[in-house]
């Protein structure tokens, strides 16, 4: 196990009405050129979260490691670990949530493959909030004269305490099987099920346990139709099939699934009408009854010739639901009501944008104690980023309305851009009583920002100035005296925006003496 501390600052962070704390920031500076993507993420005991996910080794062997990054409630990364650093196999820890957390903990599936045959390990692990290793299970092993491979997607953890991990297996000459794996709360294997059929290849992509203690699986399945129908099977409590529903046509999403407090069943995935080029791609939810009929199906986000990519979902418990999208080159989460119906959508924009036409992707999305949500994804950087081609980490925390910055409901605003905080500068801050208070915003290169503006908010959210920000050489800037005119503030903390064109830019809190 290797471990390093690292700081980095916060690209964006304040304080939310009710306590609630919001922030994006990307990892590059911690990354040190190496490629990867988080898979998890998790809320800690002190606020902090974890993320898991997988990275190029920043030790010797080079290979594809799980790798877990502390941080504080900010986001700042604190410490790394790296899982089994000196082994020189690959390790993949699945997708879209693969992590769960425990009464002490979490826990997590992880694949291991040789880089130079077809010997590989699903294996169960064990983590403090550290990142360490705990302890571990090899759940199943097969040799390179078995020439198998398997691969986890994702782990729930059990009513019981025990664990369900989902993927596919994959023998020679043959079509790859859904892999369903039980076990007991101390990891043995308790029985394996591989479903599907011969020539058409299933991949388990989400799984949850149902009251009965059987299983929704959501599963990708390619072969006997239309390419990568998905498709969702329910099983008793030993992985026996119960019913098979194919849907989707030519959706080629990852589809997600989630049992409901109406004591239904929550698909979320896309839908296109045919697989030519100007199709549109639209996400669809649908809710289905423990018997496999369909209740509803919505669709919504609709592209024309692009791409809308569903990734992960959660079930609250009054009935609404939260989804994360790849929507083009933004990072979107979208609210849904118990019917379907959206809510409001949030776009985040993950650096400048400069030429960049990469798609940004959500991994996993998840409830916070505050109310709000967090998320990890990552994206590919481009000219005009930090470190070109790399592909990059990134945590957002929102509040309950999906805002990144305090009132974003408030200003009109929905689209949010990362890579522009660490440009703003405001002083002096604090700022006496009479004094005047400078805001310069200036991105790389001078970038043309559009009409900016500058909206200064109460703790509450509420507006009590607006200004018209200068543009420069360099970018924009405004000065303004907070203790004079017709808009004078008292003493306080107020919060700064700086908003164009629908975009949230940057912002900052401004506290007056």
């Amino acid at each position: 196990m290797s471990r390093m501390w690292i700081l980095l600052p916060a690209l964006a962070g304040s304080l939310m009405a009710d306590g609630q704390i919001g922030f994006v920031v990307h990892y590059d500076s911690v990354q040190s050129g190496l490629p990867g993507q988080p898979t998890s993420v998790a809320e800690l005991s002190d606020g902090g979260f974890l993320l898991s996910g997988i990275q190029f080794s920043p030790g010797t062997t080079g290979q594809l490691h799980v790798l877990l990054r502390r941080t504080d409630q900010w986001g700042h990364a604190v410490s790394e670990s790296e899982v089994q650093g000196n082994d020189p196999w690959i390790y993949n820890n699945g997708t879209l949530g693969a992590m769960v957390k425990l009464d002490t903990g979490f826990a997590e599936g992880l694949t291991r493959y040789d880089p130079n045959g077809w010997a590989c390990d699903m294996m169960l692990y064990w983590f403090d909030e550290n990142g360490d290793t705990v302890r571990t299970r090899n759940l199943m092993s097969y040799t390179n004269t078995d020439s198998i491979v398997v691969q986890h997607r994702q782990t729930i953890r059990l009513a019981d305490g025990g664990f369900a991990l989902g993927g596919f297996f994959d023998a020679p000459d043959a079509s790859a099987q859904a892999l369903l794996v039980r076990t007991n709360a101390n990891g043995d294997t308790t029985w394996t099920r591989k479903l599907g059929y011969q020539n058409q290849a299933e991949e388990i992509w989400s799984l949850c346990e149902l009251p009965d203690h059987g299983f929704a699986l959501s599963v990708v399945h390619s072969g006997g139709g239309p390419s990568d129908d998905h498709t969702l099977i329910r099983t008793d409590s030993m992985g026996h099939q119960l019913w098979r529903v194919q849907y989707g046509e030519y959706g080629q999403g990852v589809p997600s699934v989630r049992f409901s407090p109406d004591s239904t069943l929550i698909t979320f995935s896309d839908h296109k009408m045919d697989l030519g080029s100007s199709a549109w791609q639209e996400i669809e939810l649908r809710k289905w009854n423990l018997t496999g009929s369909l209740v509803w199906s919505r669709f919504s986000h609709r592209t024309p010739n692009s791409n809308t990519w569903p990734r992960d979902l959660e079930v609250l418990p009054d009935g609404t639901i939260i989804t994360s999208i790849g929507y083009g080159r933004t990072a979107m989460i979208a609210k849904f009501d118990a019917n379907g119906d959206s809510i409001w959508s949030r776009f985040y924009y993950v650096f400048s944008e400069t030429n960049n036409y990469n798609e940004a992707i959500i991994n996993d999305i998840d409830p916070t104690s505050d109310g709000g949500f967090v998320m990890c994804g990552w994206k590919i950087q481009d000219q005009g980023d930090p470190t070109d081609g790399l592909q990059t980490w990134f945590l957002i925390k929102t509040d309950s309305l999906g805002c990144g910055s305090p009132g974003c409901q408030t200003l009109g605003v929905n689209e949010f851009v990362i890579g522009l905080q660490e440009h703003l500068k405001i002083w002096p801050n604090p700022v006496a009583q009479g004094g005047t208070v400078n805001v310069e915003l200036s991105p790389p290169g001078g970038a043309d920002l559009g009409p900016v503006k500058l909206v200064v908010q109460d703790v509450l959210g509420r507006e009590v100035r607006r200004d018209v920000m200068v543009r420069t050489v360099n970018g924009v800037r405004t000065t303004f005296a907070p203790s004079s005119g017709a808009t004078h503030l008292a003493s306080g903390t107020y919060l700064l925006h700086l908003v164009s064109d629908g975009k949230w830019l940057a912002g900052e809190k401004l506290v007056i003496e």
